[in-house]
């Protein structure tokens, strides 16, 4: 016989972008110096009004496939033990109807830098470190057992039941951490340091440097996405300079941390460049 309509409404499902409009930005910066240590400091705070942050996106997919299969608005229909659960937590949707994928929010992002400049020490002609560390904060974001909202990496539904549910031959575990889902608030830090060694050999600069990412706590609701809990990247480098028109530089960068949401995690790699200025 012919396939019913619920059977037939999966292949009807269709996805767009969105592009939110009247997103509001306003800000606050300073700088200073600190008398005569060579130290400046830098910092801004900024305030978004209304940032469109991305539900989950497998939120979405289930929910677009309740009403073909209304068990996944209520595992009840499943086993009665269940009564009541869902398994997506933006509930059943109806047919022809529209599954919004975001929700706006206030967003506030404080960022400090600090500046040291070191004269001629060890040989070199100076030393320049520079530290940073910011942070992202949704105050009003909801607990991830009311929604959970998209972070890198999370290609597993965040429900304990979905192993059971979706699957024939269940596999406990096989979910995503509440841990892997983005958080009201994140941060992280970075160091950077480089090294000048002015007329090394007829008239060739040299400046060796260093720099080291680590976001510490938390991940940032995407498309944001500023930090991700455990993430490290460590680069080194050296760039040689001739007359202030040939430049050259060899840089290595290493991903580390969080592997199983880090998807750079894999992804080292050697850069080299050459160029001329006139």
């Amino acid at each position: 016989g012919l396939p019913s309509l619920a059977a037939l409404y999966p292949g009807t499902a269709r996805y767009f972008f969105e592009y939110p409009e009247d997103i509001q930005l306003y800000g606050i910066s300073f700088n200073t110096e600190i008398g005569a240590t060579g130290i400046s400091v830098q910092g801004e705070v900024s305030y978004r009004n209304d940032v469109p942050l991305q539900i989950d996106d497998i939120e979405l997919l289930v929910a677009g496939l309740t009403p073909s299969n209304p068990a996944l608005g209520n595992l009840g229909l499943i086993n009665p033990a269940w009564n009541g659960v869902s398994m997506t937590q933006l509930g059943a949707q109806g047919f022809n109807s529209y599954v919004q994928g975001y929700r706006n929010f206030d967003v506030i992002q404080p960022q400090l830098t600090v500046t040291k400049l070191f004269g001629p020490t060890l040989g070199a002609s100076q030393w320049v470190l520079v530290g940073e560390v910011g942070a992202t904060a949704v105050p009003d974001l909801p607990d991830k057992d009311e929604m959970r909202f998209d972070g890198p990496g999370t290609v597993l539904s965040g429900n304990a039941f979905a192993p059971l549910a979706l699957a024939s031959n269940g596999h406990p575990g096989h979910f995503e951490s509440p841990d892997a889902f983005a958080d009201d608030f994140s941060w992280g830090y970075r160091l950077a340091a480089r090294i000048d060694y002015m007329d090394v050999y007829g008239g060739v600069n040299i400046s060796p440097a260093i720099a080291f990412a680590h976001d510490v706590d938390g991940n940032t609701p995407l498309p944001l996405g500023n930090f991700l809990q455990d993430r490290k990247t460590v680069t080194l480098g050296v760039t040689a300079t001739y007359q202030n028109s040939w430049q050259g530089s060899i840089k290595y960068t290493e991903y580390l941390g969080n592997e199983s949401h880090n998807f750079m995690h894999d992804r080292d790699f050697l850069s080299a460049m050459v160029q001329y200025s006139f």
